[in-house]
């Protein structure tokens, strides 16, 4: 469903014994239980050997428990359990504001994208948003460019769920994204970038935008958003006035979702003729 879902786990952490100084763990049998009930890849393999003084020495460091948190966050979401995931994500975004490191940018970005997910879910959307702006201008001072990116989109997204298309506008004529792009950050900038221009009926500029996310969006994930994407290509091509390639509703992969608008396009094909 979301670019960001893959690579969840590739750690395996432990519990120790308090009758045994040393403990033997292996990756597969804690981390494979867990990995195989949200459907996560399980070829990794790793053992180790970690004393219980090193385990609570390395505990000690924000980064490892912002972490493991993180992980449970994740856990949390993917199982449905809001209600848990709420009071979560706002120990570890309290966490992150006493800790504000910068080499966190990562890990904070994460964390704000499953913010705005859980609220959106719970339909509290608009409640965040001035967190989210808040967010946004402590990450700018900060130069934090992934969380500036992902604060951007989920700025974005939390505007056009309610179709404030203005406010979204004003928005990114006052903001830049971030110079070093990642990848997936910027094909949901472009999308919604077309979703604004389309609905200000700048069809040309709405139409570049969203072939470019077609074509930036990873081939073989995310499919539900290159559908999404595909839809608003075919309704803005029709929009300005021409007829969208047989071969889109060709493909396999989007036939059954594209149907209903090849039906249009058949008509409007008709209707040429």
């Amino acid at each position: 469903m979301y670019m960001r879902d893959r690579k969840w786990i590739k750690f395996s952490f432990f519990f120790f014994s308090s009758r045994r100084r040393h403990t033997r763990c292996s990756g597969v049998s804690w981390a494979r239980r867990c990995v195989q009930e949200t459907g996560y890849d399980t070829s990794f393999n790793e053992v180790f050997e970690i004393s219980q003084s090193q385990a609570i020495k390395l505990l000690q460091h924000p980064e490892i428990g912002l972490y493991l948190q993180t992980l449970t966050l994740v856990f949390l979401v993917n199982k449905r359990n809001l209600e848990a995931a709420h009071q979560k994500v706002k120990d570890i975004l309290t966490q992150i504001k006493e800790v504000n490191k910068r080499h966190l940018d990562m890990l904070n970005s994460i964390v704000y994208f499953y913010y705005a997910r859980i609220h959106e879910i719970r339909n509290e959307f608009d409640t965040i948003r001035n967190t989210l702006f808040e967010a946004y201008r402590a990450a700018c001072i900060r130069h934090e460019e992934v969380s500036q990116a992902t604060l951007l989109n989920l700025i974005l997204r939390n505007f056009l769920h309610y179709d404030l298309y203005e406010e979204a506008q004003n928005f990114v004529s006052k903001t830049q994204f971030p110079e070093n792009k990642l990848n997936n950050e910027h094909v949901r900038y472009l999308y919604y970038l077309a979703r604004i221009k389309s609905v200000r009926l700048e069809y040309v500029d709405a139409y570049s935008k969203v072939m470019q996310s077609l074509r930036k969006a990873p081939e073989h994930t995310a499919f539900g958003f290159r559908v999404s994407a595909q839809k608003l290509a075919v309704v803005v091509e029709l929009l300005m006035g021409e007829i969208p390639s047989r071969q889109i509703f060709s493909n396999p992969e989007f036939k059954t979702a594209l149907h209903p608008y090849f039906r249009i396009v058949q008509s409007l094909s008709l209707i040429h003729i």
